[in-house]
């Protein structure tokens, strides 16, 4: 697990989170079938990173 803005998210995501933070560029992160009573290392997770659409992130994604 990492902090992120004061979130604690998976470790993996991290890096691009910060680079899309560098860039300027707004995101929203989900999880999804994770309880917050749950261990995370013991479940399967999807994280989802959103976006808003703009020609400027066509690139990146």
């Amino acid at each position: 697990m990492a902090s992120f803005h004061g979130c604690l998210i998976d470790a993996k995501l991290h890096g691009t989170l910060c680079l899309l933070n560098r860039k300027h560029v707004a995101t929203e992160l989900s999880y999804a079938d994770v309880s917050m009573q749950d261990e995370p290392e013991n479940h399967s997770q999807y994280a989802y990173i959103t976006m808003e659409a703009d020609e400027r992130y066509g690139a990146f994604v």
